[in-house]
């Protein structure tokens, strides 16, 4: 991100050791600068007078000052997809990874929605992007299922929102009052108009060839302009995703298909096989004879989940007015049936023993996500495992199905639990330094969970006579930031190997366009 000034960036990078970090460079040295205490720093975005910068780290929303110090923590971000800050002091941000961006003090407090989820127009999430000059509106990415997605103007003043650009990922607003945006591979200017904020004239170029486009939840930073003309974005960032397996020493076994936008994988119960999404729809991946078949067509299938005898596959499709849990054969034929109607999140898993399937939904009085367990036989009865007032998801049951993983954000931070099931009597914390997406060894005599900075955890569990949790120790690292309920690894049954969904290897750089203004003339 470029500074107001147009003199520095500010980008998150790994020193030597491979911790991430927040670094600030000026444009007239070649030496970076690493803020200490900024470890696991993401999505950096600077305050208004270039003294601060904001950034997200350890499911927090935190601000430290450029000359270095200790960083302040502003609010909980469990899942942060990006935040602007504007010169009133208000910072938005997309806390959750889906649903609305919030508005909160840069100095703290409670922070506050300030846009509202469509169902109508089928919103997904809001991430937020840049706050236009007056410092009351400002741009966000709607990610919706209904084909209007695009580039949104909102305002601190109202949830009414409008569409500006559709087609489009990422943009930026500068101060002299135009929006930057990547369409087509090409960096374009527009002019927006004084009264309302709306598009004038033509689009025009500033720069074209391998200009990153963005994706929401890539975590990516792609266009920043300074007040007197600097202008940086990024280049040939690589957003695909690989699928590997690894053993638990952290070795390469090898890639299953070519790269591409995958998303939660799922090993079938043979593990020849691999259930994944792509861009909304559920497809099958024949691991030994590297055949793709694909599923769902509706564009709004997603966390698919095998069966235990491996015939069939359970998903949330959010195609239609509600969140739906359907069932459909895993060889494509027939119709998907409905097993939950409404309010189905997401799916996590079918329980080894085939009684119960595992979900999480949106039942709290406060919007956030509570877990149940479908009772599979008789009448499909869903059962209210874990309600509070905190959000809890990516849940699993064990083997024997008598005690459930999860995780829960009421310490601020996303950790791992262990409960009993049905009954809610005994509960252990597992995770240190917070944790996600629990998974089970098919003995239940080993707990698997992914760290916040990205490492593969596991740790050996006992359940009798009591449950016992051993110390949480390192497998290997995973290269990608951990997206929270799309799971980013399937153990094999044995524990010895994983199938890992890891960002291709980023070949990115930033290129700077001094005195952009000068090709609006030519």
């Amino acid at each position: 991100m470029i500074s107001p000034d147009g003199k520095s960036i500010a980008f998150t990078a790994s020193d030597a050791a491979g911790n991430g970090l927040l670094w600030i460079r000026r444009l007239d040295q070649m030496d970076a600068m690493a803020l200490a205490g900024t470890d696991g720093a993401s999505l950096p975005f600077w305050s208004p007078d270039g003294q601060s910068i904001g950034f997200f780290a350890h499911s927090k929303l935190k601000r430290i000052a450029v000359t270095g110090g200790p960083a302040q923590t502003i609010a909980d971000a469990a899942r942060p997809i990006g935040g602007a800050w504007n010169s009133a002091g208000t910072i938005i941000f997309s806390p959750e990874g889906w649903g609305p961006i919030f508005a909160v003090s840069s100095q703290g407090g409670q922070p506050r929605a300030i846009t509202a989820i469509d169902m109508r127009r089928k919103d997904y999430a809001h991430q937020a992007l840049s706050f236009l000059a007056d410092g009351e509106h400002f741009l966000f990415f709607n990610n919706t299922l209904s084909g209007a997605s695009g580039i949104y103007v909102g305002s601190l003043k109202t949830t009414e929102t409008r569409l500006l650009l559709r087609g489009v990922t990422s943009a930026a607003a500068t101060s002299d009052g135009f929006v930057m945006f990547v369409q087509d591979g090409v960096l374009k200017a527009q002019e927006l108009g004084n009264d309302e904020p709306s598009l004038v004239g033509a689009a025009i170029p500033l720069a074209g060839g391998g200009v990153n486009r963005g994706l929401l939840f890539a975590g990516l930073g792609n266009i920043s302009a300074s007040a007197i003309g600097t202008l940086g974005y990024r280049l040939g960032t690589s957003t695909r995703r690989k699928l590997t397996w690894i053993d638990r020493s952290g070795k390469d076994l090898g890639t299953v298909g070519a790269p591409g936008n995958y998303d939660a994988p799922a090993l079938s119960p043979d593990e020849k096989q691999m259930a994944v999404d792509i861009e909304g729809d559920i497809w099958i991946i024949d691991a030994m004879r590297q055949v793709m078949s694909q599923l769902t067509f509706d564009h709004a299938s997603f966390y698919p989940a095998w069966s235990p005898d491996g015939r069939s596959i359970v998903y949330t499709s959010l195609a239609g007015e509600d969140r739906k849990l359907l069932r459909k054969a895993a060889s494509g034929a027939g119709a998907e049936e409905v097993l939950v109607p409404q309010d189905a999140i997401g799916v996590t898993e079918w329980s080894r023993d085939g009684r119960f399937i595992s979900y999480f939904s949106e039942h709290s009085a406060n919007g956030g996500e509570d877990i149940e367990v479908l009772s599979v036989s008789g009448d499909r009865r869903s059962i209210p495992a874990i309600h509070t007032k905190f959000n809890e998801y990516e849940n699993r049951l064990s083997p024997d199905a008598k005690w459930i993983a999860y995780v829960s954000e009421e310490s601020g931070t996303p950790e791992v639990y262990v409960q009993t099931f049905p009954a809610s009597d005994v509960r252990v914390h597992v995770s240190t330094a917070g944790g996600a997406q629990p998974m089970w060894r098919a003995d239940g005599r080993e707990l698997f969970y992914m760290g916040l900075d990205g490492r593969l955890m596991a740790v050996d569990v006992t359940a009798a006579p009591r449950f016992k949790a051993g110390v949480p120790h390192a497998l290997f690292q995973i290269n990608g930031r951990v997206l929270y309920c799309r799971n980013t690894y399937a153990p094999t049954a044995d524990g010895q190997r994983f199938l890992v969904n890891s960002y291709v290897d980023d070949t990115s750089s930033v290129a700077v366009i001094l005195n952009w203004h000068n090709l609006l003339k030519q």
